[in-house]
């Protein structure tokens, strides 16, 4: 049975708007919400979850399959891929594959000055206080919205 969230108008507005989308796709996205459709590596057997591992190719491919494609560079996708899969083995739990949900919990950005746009922050250190930081290279990095 599939769980129902509702929510305003404003606020889905706010999160396709975030996640750049538009026209058409608009009707997919809600479509895929709606009956709970995720590209994942999850297959449901017997009512129980059956995990799948993925090669890091096939979560980069994941993106470009759902249209999310500009949503991390390639460079972010490798390090955020890098991220959970450490995640995955610190914890010792199964992370379920939803790029969706992804794009929505993650942002990448070009340099601190480009996330200081976005929220009030002096510092890396200040910015590493509040969230996580996956690092991409020197400048470049993702943060876990908070």
């Amino acid at each position: 049975m599939t769980k129902k969230t509702f929510i305003n108008s404003k606020d889905l507005k706010k999160r396709l708007k975030k996640l750049k989308i538009i026209g058409k796709k608009i009707k997919k996205y809600l479509t895929i919400k709606k009956i709970g459709l995720r590209y994942n590596q999850i297959q449901f057997v017997g009512g129980k979850k059956m995990y799948k591992s993925i090669s890091e190719f096939d979560f980069v491919d994941a993106f470009a399959k759902l249209d999310r494609d500009e949503n991390f560079s390639y460079e972010g996708k490798k390090a955020l891929f890098s991220y959970l899969e450490q995640l995955e083995e610190d914890t010792g739990k199964k992370i379920e594959l939803d790029i969706i949900a992804l794009c929505c919990e993650y942002s990448e950005y070009k340099n601190l000055e480009e996330l200081q746009k976005d929220y009030d922050i002096e510092s890396m250190e200040e910015l590493e206080e509040k969230t996580t930081v996956i690092m991409i290279n020197d400048e470049s990095f993702i943060i876990q919205e908070f």
